[in-house]
């Protein structure tokens, strides 16, 4: 078997995930193609805004799903970029959520408790990825880079700052690590996905 590249652990040894705590996460489309929405305001005196794709609207609808699945998370910020997510997530005490859930989730018994972070953005990935390739009908292909980034957060002033970006992320979306001016439809997604397959 051939040597495979090395791969940085993105976990932070030791941590445990599952504890209270909140997590700035950032979800990237595979090939960080623009899928999720077309930049809206660029160059113009009103605020720049993101228009999302029909690919985008799934995206921001598993979003706010997140607390009706696991009522031990909370979705406390969220914004959906051109070509990655970012998530301001909370998980809380177990004991504080004994009994609760929203009529909708109870409905369906689909009410879960989060294990982890990595648990909450694994189903995330999931269900996004099942109705976005059910939209695209082209069977099932890769929508997600592999894993996800985070960052623990230590502190009510490490919370804020991260408010803040996610706020204005739309704003500075040019001077963004994930930037570029590609503009994707459904078709053209498939064809690069294929071919780096």
């Amino acid at each position: 078997m051939a040597d495979l590249p090395y791969r940085k652990p993105n976990r932070l040894k030791g941590y445990k995930y599952n504890q209270n705590g909140a997590y700035f996460i950032t979800i990237c489309v595979q090939n960080r193609i623009n899928l999720l929405g077309d930049a809206v305001g660029v160059g113009f005196s009103v605020p720049h805004k993101i228009r999302l794709t029909e690919q985008g609207k799934i995206a921001e609808q598993y979003v706010l799903k997140i607390p009706l699945i696991y009522p031990n998370a909370a979705v406390d910020r969220y914004v959906i970029m051109r070509n990655h997510v970012h998530i301001l997530l909370s998980i809380i005490d177990l004991t504080d959520c004994q009994g609760s859930g929203t009529e909708d989730a109870r409905a369906h018994d689909v009410t879960h408790t989060a294990l982890s972070a990595g648990s909450i953005i694994g189903w995330y990935k999931h269900e996004t990825t099942k109705e976005i390739n059910s939209l695209m009908d082209n069977g099932i292909i890769k929508i997600w880079q592999r894993s996800f980034h985070d960052h623990i957060i230590r502190n009510e002033n490490d919370y804020l700052k991260i408010m803040e970006y996610i706020d204005t992320n739309p704003q500075r979306w040019k001077d963004d690590c994930f930037f570029n001016d590609v503009i994707w439809d459904a078709a053209s997604f498939l064809k690069q996905i294929n071919k780096q397959d």
